[in-house]
């Protein structure tokens, strides 16, 4: 599954990555901070589940 994680706390975002990382079948697309750079990251590459925090 290919997902997408944004966070707009870097600290957070980093733990997250950390978390999601170690999940099995998981492929992190992008990790972004930014609301605007992930609807980019999203125009440009096919995703399955979109992690807002």
């Amino acid at each position: 599954m290919k997902v997408g994680l944004v966070d707009d706390r870097f600290i957070d975002l980093e733990k997250l990555n950390g978390i999601v990382a170690n999940i099995p079948n998981l492929n992190i697309v992008f990790s972004t901070e930014s609301a605007e750079e992930a609807y980019e990251h999203i125009k440009k590459q096919d995703i399955d589940l979109l992690m807002p925090i």
